[in-house]
């Protein structure tokens, strides 16, 4: 039979159990949503960037080198959003360790930007919902947690020029990269996309560190508290209850009989009624 102490501190190493569990619970989710939260912000400024960088090119920087070039004639250095967008984010991010940015497509005219199969999931959610603009979201890829922000890049009319029929495309671009790939595409087709991933495990590493730190403290204060009001218990509880034991022996002598049963088995409560029979 467990005494009124044991019961009581078991009921509380329940309560004080289910309790830091849940704390537990709520910094790592909350430590989870910052992250995802930082991130997204930071995704969002490189998106940004990129989107900057194709529009100068696109709408200034191209139209200007078609009026000061021959026909046939393509500077891919200086008309081709996909090499510049990837040089510049190259540039700014040289040891990759912040963020990887790629911009790929199926059938690329350069193969070293074809679609690998991760990239092919996320362009078929595209295609699947032409309404989604940019998914963010963390998931797993080849073995590392990763957050993944991308956008969808669709053929514009101006685009055509070098990506429709091969016999109109600038001869130093069909030089480059012959009359295969990258070619005849319609306005308006999804053909790639813009996406950033950057590296969350670490940081996923750490809120799981934080979190078992937390639930160690947690179990080490409650041990000390443990300690502490059990020695309280005992001096404010279970002394004042056989004091009262005492007391009714005290004002009933004749009735008290022999010495009140305190078998080791007996709880406080259980003294009293002894007691008071």
């Amino acid at each position: 039979m467990k005494t009124l102490k044991q019961r009581f501190l078991v009921g509380l190493s329940v309560s004080m159990a289910a309790l830091g569990v849940f704390f537990a619970v709520l910094i790592s989710a909350n430590l989870r949503d910052q992250l995802v939260t930082d991130t997204e912000h930071k995704a969002s400024l490189v998106l940004s960037q990129v989107e900057a960088v194709q529009a100068y090119v696109r709408e200034v920087l191209r139209p200007a080198m078609y009026e000061r070039l021959p026909p046939d004639d393509f500077v891919l250095e200086a008309m081709s959003t996909s090499f510049i967008t990837l040089k510049v984010m190259s540039d700014l991010n040289v040891h990759g360790d912040q963020f990887r940015y790629r911009r790929v497509a199926v059938g690329a005219r350069n193969p070293d930007y074809e679609a690998d199969p991760f990239e092919r999931t996320v362009m078929e959610r595209f295609a699947a919902d032409p309404a989604l603009a940019r998914p963010e979201e963390i998931t797993p890829r080849a073995d590392e947690e990763v957050f993944v922000a991308a956008r969808p890049v669709r053929v514009e009319a101006s685009c055509l020029r070098c990506h429709g029929d091969p016999a109109d495309a600038p001869k130093a671009l069909i030089a480059r990269y012959g009359d295969k790939r990258g070619f005849w595409r319609e306005a308006g087709e999804l053909v790639g996309l813009d996406m950033v991933t950057m590296p969350v495990g670490g940081a996923l590493g750490q809120i799981k560190g934080k979190t078992v730190g937390f639930l160690s403290l947690f179990a080490l204060g409650m041990g000390a508290f443990y300690l502490t009001l059990q020695v309280f218990f005992e001096r404010l509880v279970v002394v004042n209850l056989r004091r009262a034991t005492a007391v009714l022996r005290r004002y009933f002598p004749a009735e008290a009989g022999g010495a009140p049963n305190t078998t080791t088995d007996a709880g406080e409560i259980e003294e009293i009624y002894a007691g008071i029979d």
